[in-house]
């Protein structure tokens, strides 16, 4: 019965999540055959990249995005799948929706099967070729929510050249899952439940978390990269205080380790830091773009 509560809460957290603020897409760009919504805003260097959480699109941004425009340039994108960007079986579905029957049948079996888990390493290579293609020039500071977080540390692991920072918003810890079921805590992993209520596109990226983390790089491996961390101190829903308690311990950890790292805790914030907190999200992304036009990483734009 518990294991179902929590399902059902976490469900209703998915759900919840999805605000009525919006970012306004301003384009859309085609990237292995998907269709990728994209917002752009303000001007300068380094651009800063938001990188949505697990079940969020770019809207998950919107009470921080104005104000990022404001100290350089701001890019937000919905990942296939999420608000506005499509994927191919989305857009063969649109076409089915408009055919007369006879096509309906033919064009029905060009339709894949059901979507492959989908792990961090190509959730960052397809970011690279999202931003290539919307033409925004690295440097970038990036910045990851949840999942999104683990996302963006793959990236600066992959392209470290073109990272001149990194912001986590109460991100996954590498090896979570692992020490929590170690200490008999609970939940360690995505409910069964909600990877069954959820559309084919999260189903994905649920399925590709044990890949993800494996590939989230150790805290050394970004070199003098800057990262800082903004940690929540309300627990989840469905969690208690010693899991919160291993959450915390396991970011300052990582942050400790990090050669030019640091870690905050966002007093009186849930996990979407970025609507209960926005400020503290907007003062850290001012340090990064600070830190990076102060050295050499905001002149650097080769790969």
């Amino acid at each position: 019965m518990r294991t179902l509560t929590q399902a059902l809460l976490l469900t209703a957290l998915l759900v919840l999540t999805q605000g009525c603020a919006t970012v306004t897409p301003t384009g859309r760009v085609s990237v292995d055959g998907e269709a990728i919504s994209h917002a752009v805003a303000g001007e300068g260097r380094p651009a800063i990249v938001f990188e949505a959480g697990l079940g969020e699109g770019m809207d998950s941004w919107a009470e921080v995005f104005p104000a990022a425009a404001t100290i350089s340039k701001a890019f937000a994108y919905d990942r296939p799948g999420y608000g506005g960007s499509r994927t191919t079986r989305q857009q063969l579905g649109d076409v089915l929706d408009v055919l007369p029957g006879s096509e309906l049948v033919a064009l029905a079996a060009l339709l894949e099967p059901d979507r492959p888990a989908i792990n961090g390493a190509e959730a960052a290579d397809r970011l690279d070729r999202v931003l290539t293609k919307s033409g925004l020039a690295p440097p970038y500071v990036l910045v990851g929510h949840s999942l999104g977080g683990q996302y963006v540390l793959i990236y600066a692991a992959r392209y470290p050249r073109k990272v001149a920072g990194v912001l986590l918003v109460d991100s996954r810890p590498k090896g979570f899952s692992t020490v929590c079921e170690a200490r008999g805590l609970s939940p360690c992993k995505v409910p069964d439940l909600l990877r069954a209520l959820s559309p084919e596109h999260i189903q994905a990226e649920i399925d590709g978390l044990v890949a993800t983390d494996a590939m989230t790089p150790t805290p050394g491996v970004l070199g003098d990269i800057p990262v800082i961390r903004l940690v929540a101190t309300k627990p989840v829903p469905a969690a208690d205080a010693r899991h919160h308690a291993l959450w915390v311990e396991m970011q300052r950890a990582e942050a400790a380790a990090q050669a030019r790292g640091r870690v905050q805790l966002v007093d009186g914030a849930s996990h979407d830091i970025m609507d209960d907190r926005p400020a503290a999200v907007t003062e850290a992304l001012r340090e990064l773009v600070d830190l990076a036009r102060q050295g050499d990483r905001a002149s650097q734009v080769s790969p």
